[in-house]
């Protein structure tokens, strides 16, 4: 069946939702981490820039059509009949057949249904708290703590190697160039020159994630869940290699790669983010993998996952939810800096104060044979003894 008209009705009706007053406590936000989030903005996002709008749709539909049956005066927006394609689309404000009423005041309707609204934003944070953030947030981790133990190093290697031979020492997005190429171009273009590094097109994490399949899956269309786990996500299938700057403006959703027509196609999601290597480019370049010396006997990336990779970056960047993630992202490595900088500042805050209190014990101790009785001599106990410093991360010593 196509959804087509149904993605056009909830597109409409968000569109149509009207604000609370503006009081801060408009009904459509969504709470993430400390910041608030319009879900309305997502949603309509989703259904604009999504893998598979149908899908999508599809899969919110089910879930507000379930309240029909509860909820009074929702058969006003949900016409008796469930088929979407009934639907009279004839303009944005045309009228729903067969009630006759408009886009406009059945979402008048449907904003009074605080179940409703609760349902739809219930699925708009499933979505960004077990879909976007936590995939975001994995692309943010730097490649080295990725790879932190010996084993995975080791494998990173061999992947990295491997990538190299399918695709040669020129980095297909950006192109870089490789360490290991021949001299004569690395002296030709030396600023083009660094270790390429290699970088997955979906997060390993995935392979051991199950929510975050099912909704990766919803959100395309199509049951991923071969792709998505054991040597599939791990196998070149599902990574490249490229520069640091370029892999880190592909994890950041800056850029990303296109496939249609059996080609790769580079895309600026943000284009005046889009700086290093790759701002030689324009938007709609061809990529080409495979040049290397064994590039037809190593698979080349799935083009299937980058064009998931793109939908997301662009639901992110629409929506704005890229922005929230950056900021919750960005109040965690103050947090950890800040907590860092603290247990440091109180450190050494806590060594100035005791050593001064340790300077004026000895200098205490120092006195005339006058001055000596038995509540005095109870300072020269001070003198060997060790001053010890505790703080969450310290322990320091003073003699």
């Amino acid at each position: 069946m196509d959804a087509r008209p149904l993605v056009d009705m909830l597109q409409l009706t968000c569109s149509f939702l009207p604000d609370s007053g503006g009081d801060g406590n408009d009904k459509y936000m969504i709470q993430v981490a400390n910041h608030h989030y319009d879900g309305r903005r997502l949603i309509s996002a989703l259904l604009t820039h999504g893998k598979d709008l149908n899908s999508i749709a599809d899969d919110l539909w089910s879930r507000l059509v379930v309240l029909r049956s509860r909820v009074d005066h929702l058969s006003v927006f949900f016409p008796v009949v469930d088929v979407p394609s009934l639907f009279d689309l004839t303009s944005t404000c045309g009228r729903i057949s067969p009630n006759g009423i408009t886009w406009r005041e059945a979402s008048v309707g449907f904003s009074e249904s605080n179940e409703l609204i609760r349902t739809m934003l219930e699925w708009t944070k499933n979505i960004f708290d077990n879909l976007l953030f936590p995939m975001r947030r994995w692309y943010a981790i730097p490649p080295s703590l990725k790879s932190s133990s010996r084993s995975s190093s080791s494998r990173n290697s061999s992947v990295r190697a491997l990538i190299l031979r399918r695709d040669g020492p020129l980095s297909p997005i950006g192109r870089g160039i490789d360490t290991s190429a021949w001299e004569d171009l690395q002296d030709a273009n030396p600023e083009r020159v660094s270790r390429l590094e290699a970088a997955h097109i979906m997060p390993s994490m995935l392979s051991s994630y199950s929510p975050m399949q099912s909704l990766l899956s919803m959100f395309a269309g199509s049951n991923l869940k071969s792709r998505l786990i054991g040597k599939s996500i791990t196998g070149p299938s599902n990574i490249f290699c490229t520069d640091g700057f370029t892999h880190l403006l592909f994890d950041q959703f800056v850029i990303g790669v296109e496939y249609v027509n059996d080609q790769y196609r580079l895309r600026k999601v943000v284009a005046r983010k889009a700086r290093g290597l790759i701002s030689r480019f324009q938007d709609g370049d061809e990529l080409v993998f495979g040049p290397g010396q064994e590039g037809t006997t190593i698979d080349l990336p799935d083009g299937e996952l980058f064009n998931i990779h793109l939908a997301i970056a662009n639901v992110l960047h629409a929506s704005g939810a890229g922005e929230v993630i950056n900021k919750i992202l960005q109040d965690e490595d103050d947090y950890k800096e800040g907590i860092v900088k603290y247990e440091a500042t109180s450190a050494r805050i806590l060594a100035f104060a005791l050593q001064q209190a340790l300077n004026g014990l000895q200098a205490d101790s120092v006195q005339s044979p006058d001055d000596e009785d038995d509540d005095n001599n109870k300072a020269h106990q001070w003198e060997n003894t060790a001053l010890r410093v505790v703080t969450n991360s310290h322990t320091n010593e003073y003699k």
